[in-house]
């Protein structure tokens, strides 16, 4: 057995379940279990995917990957992709002879609680199979293993790699020798499943049935990966942190994810979450961005927002010692800004963008204003505090207005602060403040945005990515994976957007496939 096949976090087989779930290679299998049901209650972590999807969203998933791959070959591609992972196991295995043959309908990866003394926690890959028969025929080729039985259910495991195969009850498990000791024990009936706890089963309810992928987090159990391996200050801190971001120990995290021959759709939702209900939508100021920007993220109601914030903060920060209150009345004490009446209180829906190349980049942060004579101020209490903070910013004019510049080392661009009509901005580069202030061409007019902000349903955009833009810039990083250029390049637009209701929040990311 070699680690890259069965590795301390298991590459080689969580590549092959998760390009499966993409590709729909084969025929419709006969294995169907959840593999959740492999899986302990309390896993903090769980990824699925549906591997062989039939009918339309089969047809979709293979239209998908065959523009992805730049093939009209899918089979054969992914094969070839799977046999190269295989090849550098170092085992004697083919994808199509020893693997492809046994894969069932369903596979799944799941983190563990985290054993004391490790760095890393424990990892279980569950797949199910369809033919048990082929499935043991590929796991006698694995090298270096001996024959332990647990709980009545044989497994095979190289001690000098601490990682484990078993069959158990028409599902593979692979991981490290306490991950499928879980595992079996589960399916023994010694523990309970993943598939019954109430996290699970919630988020399963809230996502679409067309998923063909599903990502799990169960947010207040995140800490608990700490425990094994980091002290108690940092457990306290952590689980201090959590309770910002879940209430109760029914704080969950969801994502979906959905395939369409032209996008992959990521549908997300987090149930128990400590979140607000904003009035302002940013999707109007974000259109009105400079239209070469090549990322855009919008804020409703920008100012309430950071209220909220820090409303939470102090609320969970107290034990910590962390109290943004008491340094905001500190500022105020020293330097006379009071920054929930000088700032906050005139902050609408804001939006960030940033546009240019790798040599010379540019953005802004670009804040609706709904007291512009209040916002106007703003500048002057923002030069008073920088002054006695001994930055020395100086006035310069941008845009026909008078604006404060803050040169600072190293950068060859200064930071630029102004004030036009109802629109306030922080910009690096005079050329981004224009942009900001007065934008020419907008970017609800491009082409990229109307065609990213097309694919989205029932929410309005709140982040822009111009992916083929984004692969101009930074593509010289890529010459070295041609094959990950090549995937790179068939991607499309990024356009994205949410709400949050009561205690449930949702999120919806469509990735455009050209």
């Amino acid at each position: 057995m070699h680690r890259k096949l069965l590795p301390r976090s298991p590459a080689a087989l969580t590549v092959a379940a998760v390009t499966l779930a993409v590709a729909a290679c084969g025929g419709s299998g006969s294995s169907d279990k959840d593999p959740a049901s492999a899986v302990p209650d309390r896993a903090p972590v769980y990824l699925e995917a549906e591997l062989r999807p039939e009918g339309e969203k089969g047809d979709d998933a293979r239209a998908l990957l065959g523009k992805l791959l730049r093939t009209s070959d899918v089979d054969r591609e992914i094969a070839a992709i799977l046999d190269e992972e295989l090849k550098d196991s170092k085992e004697s295995l083919s994808f199509r002879e020893d693997i492809d043959p046994w894969v069932g309908d369903r596979a799944a990866v799941a983190v563990l609680d985290q054993r004391r003394g490790r760095e890393d926690p424990d990892v279980l890959v569950v797949i199910n199979s369809r033919d048990d028969e082929k499935a043991r025929a590929a796991i006698a080729k694995v090298r270096d293993v001996k024959k332990v039985n647990h709980r009545g259910a044989d497994y095979y495991v190289n001690k000098s790699e601490d990682n484990a195969i078993a069959l158990v009850d028409g599902r593979v498990l692979i991981g490290q020798e306490t991950s499928v000791k879980a595992g079996i024990e589960v399916l023994k009936g010694d523990r309970d499943p993943l598939s019954e706890a109430k996290g699970l089963k919630d988020i399963r309810d809230q996502l679409d049935d067309d998923r063909v992928g599903l990502a799990y987090a169960n947010v207040a159990r995140l800490g608990e990966l700490s425990e094994g391996a980091v002290g108690l200050d940092w457990v306290e801190t952590a689980q201090s942190l959590r309770s910002a971001f879940a209430k109760g120990e029914d704080g969950s995290f969801g994502v979906g994810l959905e395939l369409d021959p032209d996008a992959l759709r990521f549908e997300a939702v987090a149930l128990g979450a400590q979140a607000q209900q904003v009035e302002g939508e940013a999707s109007d100021l974000l259109a009105a961005l400079p239209e070469d920007a090549w990322l855009a993220l919008g804020v409703g109601d920008l100012g309430k927002t950071l209220n909220q914030a820090l409303d939470q903060v102090a609320k969970e920060g107290r034990s910590l010692g962390l109290d943004p209150r008491r340094l905001l009345e500190q500022v105020k004490t020293m330097f006379g800004i009071d920054v929930e009446r000088d700032l906050l209180s005139w902050m609408g829906d804001g939006a960030a963008f940033v546009r240019g190349d790798a040599k010379r980049p540019g953005g802004a942060l670009v804040i609706q204003s709904t007291d512009p004579a209040r916002s106007g101020q703003a500048v002057a209490r923002i030069t008073r505090l920088l002054r006695a903070l001994e930055l020395r910013p100086r006035t310069t004019r941008v845009a026909g207005v008078s604006a404060l510049r803050i040169d600072i080392e190293d950068l060859p661009e200064p930071i630029l602060v102004a004030g036009k009509g109802d629109r306030f901005a922080i910009a690096y580069g005079s050329a981004a403040l224009r942009g900001a202030l007065d934008s020419g061409g907008r970017l609800g007019e491009s082409r990229g945005f109307r065609e990213a902000t097309a694919k989205l349903e029932d929410v309005k955009p709140s982040l822009f990515v111009d992916t083929p833009a984004l692969v101009k810039v930074f593509g010289s990083e890529l010459d070295d994976d041609p094959r990950a250029r090549k995937a790179l390049s068939t991607l499309g637009p990024i356009a994205g957007g949410g709400e949050v209701d009561d205690d449930k929040a949702t999120y919806d990311l469509v990735v455009g496939i050209r």
